[in-house]
């Protein structure tokens, strides 16, 4: 798949999002057929969004072939749903590695260091 988008042209982020310095956190990587990366980034969120709201952690929470299968797993349902679905929201949009004063922060560290 990687080296059809990649014959195609359809690659953004120079075809290595996990390094690029603009690529957010569940951005579209490639430029779909049919629509916009965009509109394929609003889609995914979207899905994710829907996935994790109330009514549909309950409706999931009920299902007695996974969640209530045994105390375990209907106890790790109740606890990890609530974080996952905060995590959803603050990561998206997010930026891998640094921000950009966490590197000036850096560099005026190593400036310390030097003069120790």
């Amino acid at each position: 798949m990687y080296d059809q988008l990649k014959a195609q042209g359809r690659l953004l982020y120079d075809g290595k999002w996990w390094l690029h310095e603009q690529y957010r956190f569940n951005y579209t990587a490639f430029i779909p057929k049919n629509m916009t990366a965009d509109e394929l980034t609003e889609a995914g969120f979207n899905c994710r969004r829907r996935f994790n709201s109330i009514g549909s952690i309950i409706y999931r929470l009920f299902e007695p072939r996974t969640n209530l299968r045994n105390p375990v797993r209907f106890f790790t349902y109740i606890i990890y749903n609530p974080v996952f679905k905060k995590e959803v929201f603050e990561k998206q949009g997010m930026s891998f590695g640094c921000e950009e004063k966490d590197r000036e922060n850096a560099g005026s560290n190593e400036d310390k260091e030097e003069i120790i």
